[in-house]
């Protein structure tokens, strides 16, 4: 964040709808079960945390 940008103005939730950004691992990952731990690591309560911290929600 810079203190030298000021927003002219922000979305609200009525403008944009909700936003989902897909993850998954793909079949012919090369490391299959490091990719899968991140995904768990993604769908679990610390980075939930984090993600809230920076203005997300859960899906759900």
């Amino acid at each position: 964040f810079s203190t030298k940008i000021k927003p002219v103005d922000e979305a609200t939730k009525d403008m944009c709808g909700q936003v989902i950004y897909p993850a998954a691992v793909m079949k012919n990952s090369r490391h299959p079960q490091e990719a899968q731990a991140f995904l768990d690591y993604l769908k679990g309560q610390e980075a939930m945390k984090i993600f809230q911290g920076v203005g997300f929600s859960p899906v759900g």
